[in-house]
């Protein structure tokens, strides 16, 4: 230890330079990250391209998007991105953000075919994201116990079989009258 110690006080002043400037440099990119996941994961943010204002109006109507007793809003990331790995998330929520930025720049958004994209929801939404909030779906004291007997038959079967997925059962939740609010939207702004 006394060797390492006489070696760094002998070390040139640049290399303590170089580490110092290393780790602001560091620190300013894992702050300007942090910053940018949480501004670029809710509703306003999403919501502000043209063909998602039919989604954030679903939105906003759902229990999930503050329509609740409590005014509690879930994320978008908290819904649309998994939660199981850390590089996964952020894998994740790269990919979607260009494959929205192309999509908005490049694609006419009224001819989407919404309903059929509300079918493979179970392609958009994690169950990770669910269970981050709702930890209690088996042993809730609230729940009728033939809820807890199916989120039982969830948990036993999730892992292997696709099926076995919270929008499977939970089909509109996040999104109240999706359908309806972008066929409205998108006829009324061809």
């Amino acid at each position: 230890m006394k060797n390492l110690i006489e070696y760094l006080k002998n070390l040139p002043k640049i290399y303590y330079y170089l580490a110092g400037g290393g780790l602001a440099v560091g620190l300013i990119i894992s702050l300007s990250t942090a910053v940018m996941i949480h501004y670029t994961s809710d509703a306003e943010f999403c919501g502000s391209c043209h063909a998602m204002e039919p989604i954030k109006m679903a939105y906003d109507d759902d229990v999930h998007g503050g329509n609740n007793a409590f005014g509690i809003r879930a994320k978008c990331a908290d819904c649309h991105l998994p939660h199981d790995s850390t590089l996964k998330y952020l894998w994740v929520k790269q990919m979607s953000g260009l494959s929205d930025t192309i999509d908005h720049l490049f694609k006419d958004s009224s001819k989407t075919d919404w309903v059929k994209k509300q079918a493979r929801r179970a392609e958009y939404v994690y169950d990770s994201g669910c269970l981050v909030c709702h930890t209690r779906l088996t042993d809730s004291p609230k729940m009728a116990n033939w809820k807890k007997d199916i989120h039982k038959q969830y948990f036993k079967h999730k892992d292997d079989n696709d099926n076995f997925r919270c929008v499977n059962c939970h089909q509109h939740v996040g999104h109240k009258d999706l359908i309806k609010h972008t066929t409205e939207f998108f006829k009324k702004n061809k």
